[in-house]
């Protein structure tokens, strides 16, 4: 199981390379797209975080529509809104909050 994560992240690491380039900061950004999808959809669930990641992919998606430079304050907006209202995130439990 472990080899086929590796391998999925490895072609997946190499066609984005491919596609969009390498620079040392690459990986800030991703990385905090990947921090607000677990957190949108709820601590402890696959699922959960594949609902935060759908929901931050569809409203980049719909807000670069109209205007692209606000793709990325949408998606902010997004995660703060569902701090506000859901701290434990949309599919998470009220402990795993804390």
């Amino acid at each position: 199981m472990t080899g086929i994560a590796i391998a999925a992240a490895t072609m997946a690491g190499t066609l984005n390379a491919v596609t969009t380039g390498v620079y040392p900061t690459l990986g800030a950004l991703t990385l905090i797209f990947a921090f607000e999808a677990v957190i949108i959809g709820g601590l402890g669930s696959l699922w959960a975080t594949l609902l935060g990641g759908t929901l931050l992919g569809v409203t980049q998606v719909l807000v670069s529509q109209v205007s692209v430079p606000y793709a990325t304050l949408a998606s902010q907006l997004l995660f703060l809104v569902v701090l506000v209202v859901r701290p434990q995130g949309l599919l998470g439990t009220p402990e795993a909050a804390g």
